[in-house]
């Protein structure tokens, strides 16, 4: 039955707003960094975002990029054709279905059911109900008839064109980023490399030398190359990680090439089977696989554990019962005798203990590379560890053995992360609320939001340090997730996030700042109790006229400096909070278990470079 008229208009109308509205948060992801509740590691949106259904063959273009052109230029057409749709618009549509309808299936029998993909595609679908609804315009093939779909095309080719800049922009602004901490690293390593003495000398302040996990050097438990060589490359990596494999490549053609090169390896699965320190299971299979490649050492030594880590790559670390057999078979090996040690207690204990020298190495991300001891940063710049290995070897440093190589502990790494930060010039705040020293030799700023679990921690940890290191000021700046008074922030998260913001701005204005810190400190310490009425509560309690601070909450200037802040934090591109400067440093770690925290350790160097 064929129907038109505005209520298919409508419908359609709403269910590729739907459509696009999710895919633009999926493009956001891609391009902008931004995290989507929901979809952190282990997520099914993560697992989704690494399988090989994020990207089309060949040109690796992400989909969502395909599904929001697509669904903006069919929202264009469907407006102007107001439900008289030509034969060719159908096809289009029914085609668009078709798709949305395989990617729903493969989501949902891969186990990668991404809410917001899900509702891109069930929207679609929807659409394509309406559209066999609606009436074809009539007789065609007149050129009016005809006008949707060639905007529906022309819109997709031009959206698709400026995502298409947009990505160019990111991926050159994260590939110089990445060379440039590659270059820096470069040169710390070569400069220790061919320094007289030890390969790498543990900075100052390190306890390297005293609680290392490793009695006499620093490497794996199989090695690939000469034990004496003048660039020694120890990696941590999951099979399962898509960076880890294609540095895995360019290290082997290094081994091929280079006589004085040696490698080995240590493992870190992101999987929550064997790791107790991974936050989601991001890799289903990566313990698995670490545990065949330790049974393949355990049976072969370093030739068969090569042989079985080369291989796990080649299949990034993906296997089921039957492919193993088959491979085993293929290779030799009594299956019964390999599956049987495979299971073994032995092969999870030797993965365990790199995911404990992992942790205190102050591993965040695999893969993690080193060489001649030292951390090598800017892995993902194009051939990074190949052209770094390069520059080494040019300089023709003295072969060592791994017994040189000693890196710093956790804590030191995360200082030395501060410090190697670039110093930026933090955009103005229009309202300053200090706490603290009043001629400072040490600065810390944290963009945050009241309601923002970690931001609480940082802030408490913070005005703790003060107490203890008068020297330092702390500034506050807001960040709410809430885009009706932050309008940087592309996600709504924390619903109440407006109310305690123009909270702790309306007490300030009133009451100056004491009363500021002090309605600051209870909105920190309160974040589950939070209510109009227990802030109305708090204010009273801090003396504040209950008229006069629902109008200072209200007014316009505490809106005018909460949006202030958040623009300013947008200027500086940082993709979570809390966000942590000290001088104008970036912290990009700032917590780790035990009571000499890298906040603290940051501070007294800071205190100690103003000195």
């Amino acid at each position: 039955m064929q129907r038109s008229g505005t209520s298919l208009v409508i419908l359609g109308t709403l269910c590729l707003l739907l459509a696009s509205s999710a895919s633009l948060l999926l493009v956001l992801e891609h391009v902008g960094g931004l995290s989507l509740p929901g979809c952190g590691e282990g997520s099914s949106c993560a697992r989704a975002a690494a399988s090989a259904w994020a990207r089309l063959p060949v040109i690796h273009w992400p989909t969502a990029f395909l599904g929001f052109a697509y669904f903006i230029g069919a929202l264009v057409a469907w407006l102007l054709a107001r439900a008289r749709v030509h034969s060719l618009f159908r096809l289009i549509v029914r085609v668009g279905a078709l798709i949305s309808l395989g990617l729903v299936a493969v989501l949902v029998l891969a186990g990668y059911a991404c809410n917001y993909c899900l509702t891109a595609h069930l929207a679609n679908f929807a659409f394509w109900i309406i559209v066999e609804l609606a009436r074809i315009k009539l007789p065609p093939p007149e050129w009016r008839a005809w006008r949707p779909t060639g905007v529906l095309i022309g819109a997709f080719l031009a959206i698709s064109v400026v995502l298409g800049a947009v990505q160019a922009l990111e991926s050159g602004r994260f590939v110089r980023e990445q060379e440039a901490e590659r270059q820096a690293s470069a040169e710390r390593i070569a400069a220790a490399s061919t320094a007289a003495g030890t390969a790498s000398t543990p900075a100052a302040g390190s306890s390297a030398a005293n609680d290392s996990p490793w009695e006499e050097a620093f490497t794996g438990r199989y090695l690939l190359g000469p034990e004496e060589a003048a660039v020694r490359i120890v990696t941590i990596t999951d099979y399962q990680c898509p960076d880890c494999g294609r540095i895995e490549d360019d290290i082997m053609e290094l081994l091929a090439r280079y006589e004085n090169v040696s490698f080995s390896t240590k493992h870190f699965p992101m999987c929550e089977a064997c790791n107790p320190h991974a936050v989601r299971t991001l890799h289903p299979n990566a313990c698995w696989a670490a545990r065949a490649a330790e049974a393949a050492g355990l049976l072969r030594g370093a030739e068969g554990f090569y042989q079985m880590h080369d291989w796990l790559f080649k299949i990034k670390g993906t296997f089921d019962r039957e492919s193993l057999r088959s491979k085993l078979g293929e290779l030799g090996y009594d299956i019964e005798t390999f599956t049987g040690i495979m299971r073994s207690p032995q092969p999870l204990e030797f993965v365990q203990a790199d995911i404990e020298e992992a942790l205190w190495l102050g591993l965040h991300y695999t893969p993690m590379v080193f060489i001649n001891g030292i951390e090598m940063k800017g892995v993902r710049s194009p051939k990074a560890v190949a052209r770094t290995v390069e520059e080494i070897l040019a300089l023709d440093p003295p072969r060592r053995t791994a017994q040189a190589d000693q890196p710093p502990p956790a804590l030191q790494k995360y200082i030395d992360d501060w410090q190697g930060q670039r110093v930026v010039r933090l955009p103005a705040d229009s309202q300053i609320w200090s706490l603290g020293a009043d001629d400072p030799r040490a600065t810390i700023v944290l963009w945050g939001d009241y309601q923002e679990p970690n931001t609480a921690e940082a802030d408490i940890a913070i005005r703790a340090l003060l107490e203890e290191l008068p020297a330092a000021q702390y500034h506050f700046r807001h960040y709410p997730v809430n885009s009706s008074c932050n309008p940087a922030s592309p996600i709504d998260k924390y619903p109440l996030a407006c109310l305690a913001a123009t909270a702790a701005e309306a007490a300030g204005r009133l009451g100056g700042p004491n009363a500021y810190w002090a309605m600051h400190a209870w909105l920190m310490e309160h974040q589950a109790e939070l209510s109009e009425e227990a802030v109305l509560g708090e204010a009273a309690r801090l003396g504040l006229d209950r008229a006069a601070f629902t109008r200072a909450r209200m007014g316009d200037p505490a809106a005018a400096a909460i949006r202030a802040d958040g623009e300013a934090g947008g200027r500086l591109g940082f993709r979570s909070i809390p966000a942590i400067y000290v001088n104008g440093r970036n912290v990009p770690r700032w917590s780790l278990d035990g009571a000499d925290t890298p906040l603290r350790r940051i501070l007294e160097r800071a205190l100690e470079e103003a000195s």
